[in-house]
């Protein structure tokens, strides 16, 4: 359950980090509020002056010193107010940028297993409102009514303090008029923050559509398939869906506007019908009347501007309570209370009776698996699509933990080490590719940061395959990776991303190499090529091939065949075809395409 904060705490979570990285924000609060009070009683206390000597005194000169003084202070005024709202614009994003990247680094340090939650990433969206990403969101919007509203409750003091003295029941019955209309404004705040989910994940998904539609990535697919017409479609489903609940929201906004203009037209009638009678009967002077009528106008809208504030802060401290609930909000894979250094390799893994299945899923993708992968041992992994093979990897490199049963490394149950330190042993390579918009040589000596070994960089991009490529480009590994970023990025081929991340994987150089059919979009014999090359440079390392194809699995020391997310044959290659079972069936299947496809061509 997520946890709430009221406006107060949530006003002084704000505080400590406005003290904490932006001080001058504070400043310049004191100096608007100040300019803020003050303005608006220059346009009612001048001209009252200046009535009261044209129909009083009539002194020439004293009218013309109140008319130069009265330009004066409202230019001044209008002046520093437009000035304090340009120098403030900018620095609410020193405060919220800290929180911002708190929340990027619990993203992408959570578990692998929440990023897949439905839940989980709608509260990412909603807790992104929270921490102020968009200007007048969260806590960048709390930081805008904080400059706005000080100086609006102080103008508001003054105009209380004027209106009591011409009578307190028109003071009660104004602030009393006008607070109906508060209730309506929260009770909408709190109905759209009911609906933040349902929101949240149409924005999601209209959003995952939208990138869609303009990543040149996918312009082949949405050009041969006709897919313009579908994705359109369907962005625009989530777009009225979007509608349709912000719809809902300003209705219940509408509501409260309606019953205000009703109230206004029954409050503006009765005050000015007061004074009228009052200037009617000789108790009030017309520069009087003019003072009272203005201030009674900017009484009603300075208390209505305060309370919608005071509303909307109510709404915007519900979006900092999403924040800091997500901040809070505890991994599904716990790490351990007093985890234990990982074990120096070569490594042996052990599943023992895992039995697993997603979170949330009633169905078990493993039951009782059992299987040892020794040290130094080269272990393909094959099966036909959806079999488990990738579900096998996901339990190995811990991305989820295991529902039954225990994963072991070196006789340790994995959950005991820290999920950093036993992902350090690993280099991994995946069916997905996803080259990161920097150099070639950044994107390879990724595991290194900053400070990357280029000598160790070049020798990688041999090892893989790729040195002509590379040493092909204007600025060798240099070069940046993809177009969006540059206009002179390198748009690498299928086959060459796979290398590129063999290259990366051999850069990190882990005590286990994972391969989760990375040579996918490679022909068999290059496939083959690639991983017999693989297996020399691995020598003493614990190596997992993944693959459906078997013609890269006789190099292997051993062979695990899954099927429906259970391990159904094991041995070395010449065992399994002596088995004549599966494997073989299989093999002999795929050997007869590619004989036919090799005589084809």
């Amino acid at each position: 359950m997520k946890k709430k904060y009221n406006l107060l705490q949530n006003m002084t979570y704000v505080l400590s980090g406005v003290c904490k990285y932006n001080k001058c924000i504070l400043v310049l609060i004191i100096v608007n509020t100040f300019v803020t009070a003050i303005s608006p009683f220059i346009g009612i206390l001048f001209p009252r002056q200046i009535l009261d000597e044209l129909l009083t005194l009539k002194r020439p000169d004293r009218v013309f010193l109140l008319l130069i003084s009265f330009f004066l202070a409202s230019s001044a005024a209008s002046y520093l107010t437009q000035y304090l709202k340009g120098v403030f614009m900018a620095q609410p994003v020193k405060v919220t940028v800290p929180y911002m990247n708190r929340l990027y680094h619990k993203c992408m340090d959570i578990s692998y297993q929440c990023t897949e939650d439905p839940d989980f990433l709608n509260h990412v969206q909603s807790a992104t409102k929270g921490g102020g990403k968009n200007n007048f969101d969260g806590i960048s919007g709390m930081l805008h009514k904080w400059f706005e509203t000080p100086g609006m409750f102080f103008a508001l003091c003054g105009y209380i303090t004027i209106v009591s003295r011409l009578n307190v029941l028109i003071l009660v019955y104004l602030i009393c008029a006008i607070s109906i209309n508060y209730v309506f404004l929260l009770a909408a705040q709190k109905h759209e923050h009911s609906r933040r989910d349902e929101l949240a994940g149409n924005e999601r998904r209209s959003d995952y559509l939208y990138g869609l539609m303009y990543d040149f990535s996918y312009g082949k697919e949405i050009r041969l398939y006709a897919l313009s017409e579908w994705l359109g479609s369907r962005f625009m489903l989530y777009r009225d869906q979007i509608r349709k609940i912000k719809e809902s929201i300003k209705n219940y906004e509408m509501l409260g506007t309606w019953i205000d203009i009703l109230l206004s037209f029954i409050r503006e009638g009765i005050v000015f019908t007061y004074l009228v009678f009052m200037v009617v009967e000789d108790n009030m002077t017309i520069a009087d009347f003019t003072m009272y009528v203005a201030t009674i106008a900017g009484f009603r809208s300075a208390f209505e501007r305060a309370i919608r504030q005071l509303a909307e802060m109510h709404g915007l401290s519900m979006q900092i309570s999403d924040y800091r609930a997500f901040m809070l909000r505890p991994d599904e894979m716990a790490e351990a209370k007093k985890p234990v250094p990982v074990p120096p390799g070569p490594y042996e893994f052990e599943f023992r009776n895992v039995s697993w299945k997603y979170p949330g899923s009633d169905r078990y993708i493993f039951r009782n698996l059992n299987l040892i992968i020794p040290k130094g041992q080269k272990l393909a992994v094959v099966g036909n699509n959806g079999a488990g093979k990738s579900s096998f990897i996901k339990l190995l490199l811990r991305l989820y933990d295991v529902t039954e049963g225990e994963v072991l490394c070196n006789g340790i149950n994995i959950k005991q080490f820290e999920r950093r330190q036993y992902y350090e042993i690993f280099s991994a390579v995946f069916q997905e590719i996803y080259p990161l918009g920097f150099s070639a040589a950044n994107n390879i000596g990724v595991s290194d940061g900053l400070q990357i070994d280029r000598q160790r960089v070049n020798s990688c991009i041999q090892r893989a395959g790729l040195s002509d490529k590379i040493n092909a480009l204007k600025y060798g590994a240099d070069t940046c990776v993809l177009k969006i970023i540059d206009d002179e990025g390198i748009e690498f081929s299928g086959g060459e991303k796979q290398k590129f991340m063999i290259a990366r994987a051999l850069y990190k150089n882990g005590a286990v190499m994972v391969l989760d059919e990375p040579t996918a979009a490679l022909d068999p014999l290059a496939e083959r090529e690639i991983y017999e090359k693989f297996n020399d440079l691995t020598e003493n390392k614990t190596t997992i091939y993944v693959s459906h194809r078997l013609s890269s699995t006789r190099f292997c020391d051993a062979i695990a065949l899954f099927e429906n997310g259970s391990l159904v044959e094991y041995g070395t290659h010449e065992e399994l075809m002596k088995l004549n079972k599966k494997y073989t069936e299989m093999f002999h299947i795929q050997a007869e395409y590619y004989r036919q496809e090799s005589e084809r061509i």
